[in-house]
């Protein structure tokens, strides 16, 4: 029984990781959605949109920080910058999704795979967040944390109950 197990508890714990295996499902699903919405949507079709719907608040005057800074940001987003981020979210996605079915199936060889790219987009989620604070990347990379933490867990049982061994 190791320390989590004392405090927690073997069913909740369980619960906990297949909880976080939906929740890394939602998202990838979200982020692969995403991915190709990204890759065909036309930004100047977006910028004038944006426009049209904040063109009354702009007529009002003031400084409109957000407003200058959406329509700045849309009219230097480039083809290639939107296609980039549409492959990177696509991508992302469908390596997390693959993942969390693996787990789901309790094939045993991508529980320490899952350790190590969790791990990684872990790593790099808080390397965004240090660079450009954002509460979401926060929020996922703690989840991200919680998730690998629970996936070391599960493995570690996993390997208990059926007996598997390093040879």
């Amino acid at each position: 029984m190791d320390k989590m197990e004392k405090f927690i508890g073997e069913d909740t714990l369980h619960e906990a990781f297949e909880l976080g295996l939906i929740i890394k499902g939602f998202i990838s699903f979200i982020e692969i959605l995403g991915g190709i919405f990204l890759y065909f949507l036309n930004t100047n079709d977006v910028l004038n949109w944006f426009l049209n719907v904040t063109s009354s608040e702009v007529l009002e005057g003031g400084n409109h920080f957000f407003i200058n800074y959406v329509t700045n940001f849309l009219q230097n987003f480039s083809v290639g910058t939107q296609h980039f981020a549409a492959l990177y979210l696509f991508s992302h996605g469908l390596v997390k999704l693959l993942i969390v079915l693996g787990l789901y199936q309790k094939r045993v060889w991508v529980y320490p795979l899952s350790i190590v790219i969790f791990s990684g987009f872990t790593i790099y989620q808080f390397y965004l967040f240090f660079i450009g604070p954002s509460i979401g990347v926060f929020v996922i990379g703690i989840l991200d944390i919680l998730v690998v933490l629970l996936t070391m867990h599960e493995y570690k049982h996993l390997k208990n109950k059926f007996g598997f061994k390093k040879k």
